[in-house]
């Protein structure tokens, strides 16, 4: 499918103008930024929350019970400005905005779960350094358990709000899908059937064109082309739809995949890839379903030299491309 040149003279398949191969370089999109933004503050609302849950079970909601750290007095509702900021950067560093292409993190409960284990370490240390006496066991025993529990109820209304956002139509990735006929057309009808997947294609490029597309979706919206030749055929696909993510069915080569990942390093392009295409393995492939199937995301970041391995796979083999 890669190895095929165009002709000198031959017109560009998706009928804009000619322009260099060069990958297109994108921030992350505005509503996944915003995304991000709303997870912030519903986890800083969740650890207040737990904060004050946790003070009104250890000693009830009327209480002035106070923290004694060295020679100061500190009443426990003060606490949350150290446990909000604190809570934010365990949760930070235990990956918990690492939101992925589409806004949802690949286990994410277990991040925040681990931020919780975290955050009892982060206690611990602070109460020898400083010297903290009066802290009570009821407190510490729920504001861990409160913190993790709002947290996941916050984000878990961030994911439906953004899941009635992509069946409005918005929030989506416009993505250019890319390989074989049969492969492309089943992702094409699972899109179809779930529109809060956040996938939108826009060009779709198989061999033979929209003839021998094999889909039962509409594509009356989307450019259906001729396999793309190359890698700068894909390069400026990419760059005349204004999409930001690829996603590849099948029919590429390990070689030409890492090629082509390699050229889209940096450049805010995600690439997914199906199962059956083989040549990448180890920590730079993050599996995300999507709609049902089981994509691959390609992690630009730890790309390597990885030879080709089974170990993801039920029974240690590789479905193989039809």
């Amino acid at each position: 499918m890669i190895e095929r040149h165009r002709q000198p003279n031959e017109p560009t398949r998706t009928g804009r103008a000619p322009f260099n191969g060069n990958a297109p370089r994108r921030s992350a999109p505005n509503w996944l930024r915003k995304h991000v933004q709303v997870l912030v503050l519903l986890d800083a609302a969740a650890a207040a929350a737990a904060t004050f849950a946790s003070k009104a079970l250890a000693f009830g909601l009327g209480s002035n019970a106070e923290l004694h750290v060295r020679s100061v007095h500190v009443p426990y509702a003060a606490f949350m400005i150290v446990s909000v900021p604190t809570w934010l950067a365990v949760l930070a560093t235990s990956r918990c905005y690492d939101v992925g292409p589409f806004g949802t993190g690949n286990g994410e409960a277990r991040r925040v779960v681990s931020a919780g284990a975290h955050f009892i370490a982060v206690l611990a240390v602070a109460y020898y350094l400083l010297h903290i006496q009066n802290l009570g066991r009821g407190f510490l025993a729920g504001i861990v358990p409160f913190a993790i529990g709002f947290t996941l109820l916050g984000r878990a209304l961030a994911r439906y709000q953004l899941r009635l956002q992509r069946v409005r139509g918005h929030a989506t990735r416009r993505a250019v899908v890319m390989g074989l006929p049969r492969n492309t057309g089943l992702l094409l009808d699972h899109l179809a059937a779930h529109p809060h997947t956040g996938i939108a294609p826009v060009l779709v490029a198989v061999p033979g064109g929209e003839a021998n597309l094999e889909t039962g979706a509409s594509t009356a919206d989307l450019h259906v082309i001729d396999e793309l030749a190359n890698v700068p055929d894909v390069l400026r696909a990419l760059t005349a739809t204004g999409a930001d993510l690829l996603i590849v069915t099948g029919g590429m080569t390990g070689s030409d995949l890492r090629t082509l990942t390699w050229r889209l390093e940096g450049n805010g392009v995600p690439v997914m890839v199906a199962p059956t295409v083989a040549g990448l393995a180890g920590p730079q492939l993050d599996v995300r379903p999507v709609a049902g199937l089981p994509l691959l995301y390609v992690d630009h970041a730890s790309l390597g030299l990885t030879p080709v391995t089974t170990d993801a796979y039920p029974g240690g083999r590789a479905p193989q491309s039809s």
